[in-house]
């Protein structure tokens, strides 16, 4: 035999103990990852079972062997009765430890039986979900509900997500002031809307100057494309300026963003506070400045110094519809937020519901009012 060949076949058999090696080691992860997935995935042995009444037989005794047989068949596996649990339910032993995913699908199937009245896991119950959030401790509307002030109609956010934390295709718009789109507690969560507060004069008007004209705006322009925030501060020099007279001397209020906070900061990032929806995107839409006067009867417009604009360009901007004036919102409102200070109904609601529904837009007040 040839040197060549010797050779050959030596590559070959170090080539082929290679891959038998590389194989083994896949098996091994394999093997490995899903033996760590059964220890971190929640399971148990057992199920709770209710029967009807007129099948139950006696409720402080176990399910009789024979029942328990005929669930089992039902459910596609070996059922053993273990105990009689209060309000005639029965605890029933599976054949091994299972993954609550797959004893979830056992479960399903004892429900379609006709003698049943209910079917559960018998799973470890954990504390409700409770966010980092450094300021979560101070939203009590939040909260789990008591019966004491004043959590007493708290939302139950922990409860709620325990169930879910919103999901990104939802879009909620918020109708405001516009936000700081710096924010980092809602960081790649915002949609850049559209700004419809106006020039409060036009320059050739009598007494109109540049320095007035976008008081109101005070960001230096009128209606565009961008709902950014940049403050409603009334200054100490208020007198030398015609439309800010009557107003107190404050500083900027971020009322926006504090509203999208509420509704959508993100949560459990140990930062700042939480927002009822983890996940959803927040479309802002910027109906006022810094005079901070908002009327939104639908006959009106909005009084914001002396620029026209209608509420209604906002409400239709927010739900999708096109104006010409405007860019088109392409993206899909699930639903349409407005926050306002006052002591009367903000809106004729009913004629606005009506008018957000024919567009598909169901419509939400929160809170109904705040104070001013």
């Amino acid at each position: 035999m040839n040197l060549s060949l010797l050779v050959r076949r030596a590559t070959a058999a170090a080539l082929l103990l290679v891959a038998t090696t590389a194989v083994a080691q896949a098996a091994t992860v394999a093997r490995n990852n899903a033996i760590a997935r059964e220890a971190v995935e929640p399971s148990t042995d057992r199920i709770i079972v209710t029967l009807k009444p007129g099948y139950r037989g006696d409720a402080t005794r176990a399910m009789s062997g024979d029942r328990a047989r005929t669930l089992a068949t039902t459910a596609g596996l070996a059922l053993a009765p273990v105990r009689a649990m209060s309000g005639n339910a029965q605890v029933l032993a599976l054949p091994r430890a299972m993954r609550n995913t797959d004893v979830q699908a056992v479960v399903d199937r004892i429900r379609r039986d006709p003698t049943v009245e209910s079917a559960y896991i018998d799973a470890r119950e954990h504390l409700m979900a409770t966010p980092n959030d450094p300021f979560f401790n101070q939203q009590v509307y939040l909260s789990t509900p008591t019966s004491a002030a004043p959590r007493v109609s708290s939302a139950n956010a922990p409860g709620a997500w325990d169930i879910t934390h919103g999901t990104a295709t939802a879009v909620v718009a918020i109708v405001d002031n516009g936000v700081r789109f710096d924010h980092p507690d809602l960081a790649g969560r915002l949609i850049n809307g559209y700004d419809f507060v106006s020039a409060d004069c036009n320059l050739g008007d009598p007494g109109c100057t540049a320095a007035l004209q976008f008081t109101t705006a005070n960001d230096g322009d009128g209606r565009d494309a961008d709902a950014s925030d940049p403050g409603d501060w009334i200054p100490s020099d208020k007198a030398s300026n015609p439309y800010l007279s009557a107003c107190d001397v404050e500083n900027s209020t971020w009322h926006g963003t504090q509203v999208a906070g509420i509704v959508g900061a993100a949560g459990n990032n140990g930062l700042g506070v939480t927002g009822l929806n983890w996940n959803a995107a927040l479309l802002i839409v910027r109906v006022s400045g810094a005079l901070r006067r908002l009327s939104l009867r639908r006959d009106r417009r909005v009084a914001l110094g002396r620029g026209p604009v209608r509420a209604e360009h906002a409400d239709q901007h927010a739900s999708g519809a096109h104006r010409h004036d405007q860019p088109r919102q392409r993206r899909s409102l699930l639903e349409l937020g407005l926050c306002v200070g006052g002591q009367r109904d903000p809106w004729n609601r009913r004629d606005r519901r009506r008018r957000s529904r024919q567009r598909g837009t169901p419509t939400s007040f929160f809170p109904r009012t705040v104070p001013a």
